[in-house]
């Protein structure tokens, strides 16, 4: 009874984490633009999961540390082929599963592009905004590569000879992946989220992406732990 007692106050401290937003390691944010965030992140990466386990130290709040392998380089001194570990709050605690809402999730065999900073109080990477630093790689009803935010949404300008300023502003939760890929480039390049003709030209739109698919949690913030 004390253990379950003991784990049962963890698990009340994560949900009071996730659901005020107090320093105890739950997702806090200034911005889910995209645009800022990038330019605030350290690191840029687009990466594979390798591996996660879960630190769950007596009393402290459960916390999953993900082995990540880079893929590409958009901004920061890490380099392609390098493996780094992320660190996050939540995880498989006693049989049930802590979530904290606004984490990032990060599952082993699954792809994304993370915004990441350090942290003075661990020496793993953080996903800075939560999951709104975190851009999850899917494929579409059609099988194509896309990219989605769990929280917020891509927005840039296209060219638009209709509009006074001959831009338009668009916005959506999902892109194809090649046009976040050069969505991002135009950021980190110039300073704006504004793409040309002939980017568009070259990117057909996305098919439907369920929202289920683009979360980076499940809906839920206590879960027991599936049957195996």
């Amino acid at each position: 009874m004390r253990k379950l007692g003991a784990m049962l106050a963890v698990l009340f401290a994560v949900f009071s984490a996730a659901t005020t937003g107090l320093r105890t390691g739950a997702a806090t944010r200034a911005t889910e633009d995209l645009s800022d965030l990038l330019q605030m992140a350290e690191a840029v990466v687009e990466v594979s999961v390798r591996a996660s386990r879960v630190e769950a130290p007596e009393g402290a709040l459960p916390r999953t540390v993900a082995t990540l392998m880079v893929l590409k380089v958009y901004k920061g001194g890490l380099a392609r082929g390098e493996e780094v570990s992320v660190e996050y709050v939540g995880g498989l605690v006693g049989g049930l599963q802590a979530i904290s809402c606004g984490q990032p999730h990060l599952e082993p065999g699954g792809r994304a592009v993370l915004l990441l900073t350090r942290s003075p109080h661990t020496t793993h990477w953080r996903v800075l905004g939560g999951d709104a630093g975190q851009i999850v790689l899917r494929t579409d009803d059609a099988g194509q590569p896309v990219a989605c935010r769990p929280s917020g949404s891509f927005e840039y300008f296209v060219p638009d000879t209709t509009m006074s300023k001959g831009y338009r502003h668009e916005r959506s939760a999902t892109l194809r992946a090649e046009l976040m890929d050069r969505l991002l480039t135009a950021i980190l390049n110039h300073g704006t989220p504004l793409l040309e003709r002939g980017d568009l030209a070259r990117t057909a739109p996305a098919a439907a992406v369920p929202e289920h698919r683009c979360a980076s949690v499940p809906a839920v913030v206590l879960a027991p732990r599936p049957a195996e």
